[in-house]
């Protein structure tokens, strides 16, 4: 699992250059409303993501072609309201915006990652038996 995390740490880096790049694109050169921008470059990030993920981090998919991709964005729909919960209880809190944001970004990527390990890319008892 831990070649997995490291992978999807990776595959994260990747996902958010395309998540950022697409966002300044859309806004600077296409004069692209931010909030417009921001939606679909975090949906395109989050289609780079999913299929990096499925070719080089996780061996096992357990609803490959059924429903994979949409449970996939709902995963990431937790993690956008996750993080958003958080930063919002830093400040009630006081907590100031940058470490709000830090331990949002931490706390929703490592429960993101586990729940689609858990729910989409763990082997089958049968799968892993055959893996050994």
């Amino acid at each position: 699992m831990k070649k997995e995390f490291l992978l999807y740490v990776a595959v994260s880096a990747v996902a958010l250059a395309v998540d950022v790049l697409m966002l300044y694109f859309a806004v600077v050169s296409l004069r692209m409303p931010a909030f417009l921008a921001a939606a679909l470059a975090y949906a395109a990030g989050l289609v780079v993501h999913y299929v990096l993920s499925v070719r080089y981090v996780f061996t096992f998919r357990r609803m490959a072609g059924r429903g994979e991709a949409l449970v996939y964005a709902l995963t990431g729909v937790m993690g956008i309201l996750l993080s958003a919960g958080v930063v919002h209880i830093g400040g009630l809190l006081g907590q100031s915006l940058p470490v709000s944001k830090l331990v949002a970004v931490l706390l929703s990527f490592v429960s993101v990652f586990i729940i689609r390990k858990l729910t989409l890319f763990s082997a089958t008892m049968a799968e892993w038996k055959r893996a050994q």
